[in-house]
């Protein structure tokens, strides 16, 4: 019921109303990820990290806890632990495009864009529809004077989004690049 009000704009409700959940049943790990979310949506990151690791103790096995959680230190700019948390899910559930996503995101702030490029094509391969990781993809290939390949994923990105305003940009720049590199 939390959850609910929550996502119906009214998070003290949703708040108030997973506290009476947790006096009640203060073992139930759903609970503490639940307010965990809703922390992390006002901003409230301390609570929010508090709350997942609460979730985990209770709950080491729920990948998307430690997705939760690494992307509540990527706002603390915490990177090491944010890659941490995703290699966590990843070990609990590999199939999760979001947690490799992320991941490769953290990779490139690493400057290990070679790893970076790994994980979007492993998100890509596994929902080859995921935008984020395909956008991501393209633009880290760029970076690395990679244009054809870029090329090909912005085509890609355009070719399950005709609508896509950035793909389209991104494609002409690409193709720029490729003839004039910088």
């Amino acid at each position: 019921e939390g959850s609910l009000k929550f996502r119906h704009g009214q998070a003290d409700e949703g708040i108030h109303e997973i506290r009476e959940a947790l006096r009640i049943s203060p073992g139930f790990a759903p609970a503490h990820r639940a307010l965990g979310m809703i922390y992390a949506a006002k901003g409230n990151v301390a609570a929010a990290v508090a709350q997942y690791h609460q979730a985990i103790r209770l709950d080491p096995t729920n990948a998307g806890t430690h997705l939760n959680l690494g992307e509540v230190y990527i706002l603390e700019r915490k990177f090491d632990l944010a890659a941490e948390e995703f290699r966590r899910a990843l070990r609990l559930d590999p199939q999760m495009v979001a947690a490799h996503q992320a991941l490769g995101v953290i990779l490139l702030l690493q400057r290990k864009p070679a790893e970076a490029v790994e994980e979007f094509r492993t998100a890509l391969k596994i929902n080859p529809q995921f935008l984020a990781a395909r956008h991501a993809l393209a633009a880290t290939l760029i970076q690395q004077g990679r244009y054809d390949e870029a090329i090909q994923e912005w085509e890609a990105a355009l070719r399950a989004n005709p609508e896509d305003e950035w793909a389209k940009k991104a494609l002409a720049t690409a193709k720029k690049m490729k003839t004039n590199p910088p």
